[in-house]
């Protein structure tokens, strides 16, 4: 038995229910399924538990509650049946229990699936509906690459695999995850992203420098910082704000947390652009200044100078889900979820929502796979570059109807039909990059949509991946 997401942010999914185990569902990293793309889930919204008698569910105090397509409502310390193919309301999201055999899903509505992976590459499937009503099936394949000293480009040997959830960077709760999720359905722009230091050249240590990410025709820079902070103090003479000399290093971790952003609370405000940030001030008291954290990466053009000085957070990892403007196109999505005729702006803008780079690290399009990258003081190396290697990446797509897919027999001839019919293909799009420079390696993801409505519930959707022959 599994649950699966079947609509909303983090639609396709799944994850496999443990007789006599109960499963909890939620924002929260802690709990068993942990979906923090949807920001309307509580943090601990609703647990199932699987026994001989059948499923179960029951609400665990969530804000927006849990409710069944019956209509009946789940609440706390009231566990309720619930059978496969019934639809779970929760957040933003639409669950449904399905049950497998070792040939195909169950999936009500949906043909059964059967993926060939023909290449050195990971993969996976993901479900999800769009526009409403129309199901389709996302194809995701994650390609790993060494990078030599010189800037020589090979297939890694150890291919890391497709994230199924978001991956930690430490133990926080509130820590930006290292690596987001490679679970979305679609990416309506290519995400470019970087892990990682700025580096001093040579190792020696100086207060700051400039790092920059190059990607084909994009070009990105930060300035990168010593550690500073704010001096405000009337009673040792210090009567306006100043900000201390930065001490120098040799290395600069790259996350957001050191990115301008983060809470007042003594004035009772935040930056929205980057809650894990530091730096932001949002009263000029000695109580809100003093002692405060500057940001280590700051804009090259839009460097603080005073303490109201709010600048755009910079930075180079995934930008949280719950910050603007990423946040609003989490509302925009939410709309044409469960709105009755959403415009296209507003699911252009939902989709949005899957981008998780930086802004200014999102390229309109996708790559082409050849591009040249350039990484000064990002790396051990003071300038690394090098080209991305192609991929000539083939996903194929065949149907086949009225089989008994259970049978060992049925099985061979299904695939015997399939290797007789003309296999349609669906382009694979390299919709996202992350470059891993301190471990002199970086993984593309390529995402291929297959639209299963012309396809029947007895049909068996046979999808293939092989590399292109050379001509």
């Amino acid at each position: 038995m599994k649950l699966i997401v079947l609509e909303g942010p983090a639609s396709g999914r799944a994850f496999p229910i443990d007789r006599d185990v109960s499963l909890e569902v939620g924002r929260a990293p802690q709990v068993d399924f942990s979906l923090p793309q949807d920001p309307h889930l509580s943090r601990r919204h609703f647990s199932l538990t699987c026994e001989d008698g059948g499923c179960r569910i029951q609400d665990l105090g969530s804000a927006n509650g849990t409710a069944l397509d019956t209509g009946q409502r789940a609440t706390t310390g009231v566990p309720i049946p619930v059978l496969p193919g019934q639809r779970i309301r929760a957040g933003s999201s639409v669950f449904t229990l399905i049950e497998e055999d070792g040939a195909r899903t169950h999936v009500p509505g949906v043909p059964g699936l059967r993926l060939t992976n023909a290449t050195p590459f990971p993969a996976a499937m993901m479900l999800w509906e769009h526009p409403p009503g129309r199901t389709n099936v996302s194809v995701i394949v994650k390609a790993t690459f060494e990078i030599g000293a010189n800037g020589d480009i090979k297939i890694a040997g150890r291919q890391i695999p497709v994230f199924r959830s978001d991956q930690a960077t430490d133990e926080r709760a509130e820590a930006q995850p290292r690596f987001e999720s490679d679970m979305v359905p679609w990416k309506v722009r290519t995400d470019i992203l970087l892990v990682g230091h700025a580096y001093a050249p040579g190792g020696v240590a100086v207060e700051g420098l400039h790092a920059r990410l190059e990607v084909g025709s994009l070009r990105h820079a930060v300035a990168i910082h010593g550690d500073r902070h704010w001096l405000f103090d009337p009673l040792a003479g210090i009567t306006r704000p100043v900000i201390t000399r930065p001490i120098p290093f040799t290395k600069m971790p790259l996350g957001y947390e050191r990115a301008f952003g983060g809470f007042d609370k003594r004035a009772s405000r935040y930056c929205e652009n980057n809650l894990a940030g530091r730096g932001f001030i949002g009263a000029c008291t000695p109580q809100s200044v003093h002692g405060v954290r500057l940001p280590n990466l700051e804009r090259v053009d839009s460097q603080i100078r005073k303490w109201d000085d709010h600048p755009s957070p910079v930075g180079f990892g995934a930008y949280g889900r719950g910050w603007m403007p990423r946040l609003g196109h989490a509302n925009r999505l939410t709309e044409s979820l469960v709105g009755e005729e959403p415009s296209s702006e507003t699911v252009d803008e939902g989709l949005a929502f899957y981008n998780s780079a930086h802004p200014e690290l999102q390229i309109a399009g996708y790559l082409r796979g050849d591009e040249t990258v350039t990484l000064t003081n990002l790396s051990d190396v003071p300038k690394l570059r090098f080209n991305l290697m192609p991929l000539p990446l083939r996903v194929g797509i065949a149907g086949v109807t009225a089989m008994d897919h259970a049978a060992d027999e049925a099985r061979t001839a299904v695939q015997s039909d399939v290797d007789a019919m003309q296999i349609q293909e669906a382009a694979a799009n390299l919709d996202t990059l992350v470059l891993i420079p301190d471990e002199h390696r970086f993984y593309q993801v390529f995402r291929a949509i297959v639209d299963l409505s012309k396809f029947g519930e007895d049909a068996l959707c046979e999808i293939s991946i092989r590399l292109r022959a050379s001509p």
